[in-house]
């Protein structure tokens, strides 16, 4: 490993960074924690549809730039995705993603990224190479069927994350990847916070932005709005603070501003 030095002119123009969404550029690694049934993996199909045609759906991620993305969702079944991006087609009926947009159910298979034992597994690194090449972002949900590795182990995810990191690197693809909130943070209406990921917190101090979705607050009486949202932008480099942006389910859990709640979908 040879380093690459760096040379220093104080005569170089000032270059604005080419975002993929706002804090993620090519070859760095982003997360999106949220508690499991929040809708993260429609706000995931929706970042996907937006960068694959090139128009900002949701207010502050700010997409100026159309390119290939590919989704590989470990979770959830075909059918379940189909009726989510469809839904999200019916919405915004202007979108046009097809040409650009590559999503899978990889459910039922799990990466090995990182081994049990902390070892990187070539042959699934490689994989993963390949279905990122030419893509201009690929989609991972969730972090937990990327590995077998222990999510508590500091050392273990730093290694995982860099990992990923040079698969990005090497193919120029900027990586996005959805992970769950933890149950103490979650429980305790802490969800929109940087370590509130859930295992060891290299994984937000190694990832380049770090997004969060979270539900209001219960009230007094213990009830809880699950149709009203807040996505967070908990870590943020290179670039201006994001306000926290209010979002809405929909009758059929596209989430969409809760400023332009007006088709009643």
């Amino acid at each position: 490993m040879q380093p690459q030095w760096i040379q220093f002119n104080a005569d170089d123009a000032i270059e604005q960074p080419e975002w993929i969404i706002p804090g993620l550029r090519a070859g760095q690694v982003g997360l999106i924690t949220a508690p499991g049934g929040t809708g993260k993996s429609f706000l995931l199909l929706e970042i996907a549809m937006s960068v694959a045609c090139g128009q900002t759906l949701i207010p502050g991620l700010n997409v100026t730039f159309a390119g290939r993305v590919c989704v590989l969702n470990f979770e959830d079944d075909t059918f379940d995705i189909r009726q989510r991006g469809n839904a999200i087609l019916r919405y915004f009926p202007n979108l046009e993603p097809s040409e650009n947009l590559y999503v899978a159910s990889m459910s039922g298979n799990t990466l090995s990224l990182l081994d049990s034992r902390g070892e990187i597994s070539t042959e699934d690194v490689e994989w993963l190479k390949g279905q990122c090449r030419e893509m201009r972002l690929m989609v991972l949900d969730p972090l937990s069927h990327l590995h077998t590795a222990d999510e508590n182990s500091a050392s273990q995810m730093s290694k995982l994350v860099q990992v990923l990191k040079g698969i990005g690197q090497e193919t120029g693809t900027g990586i996005l990847i959805a992970h769950h909130t933890g149950k103490a943070a979650a429980l305790n209406g802490l969800g929109d916070i940087q370590q509130s990921a859930r295992g060891s917190s290299a994984l937000v101090d190694a990832s380049r932005v770090v997004m969060t979705l979270t539900r209001p607050k219960p009230s007094e009486d213990g009830s809880q709005d699950n149709r009203n949202l807040t996505l967070t932008w908990a870590k943020l480099n290179g670039i201006a603070p994001i306000e926290p942006v209010g979002l809405v389910r929909t009758t059929h859990g596209v989430l969409i501003s809760d400023n332009n709640n007006t088709r009643g979908y």
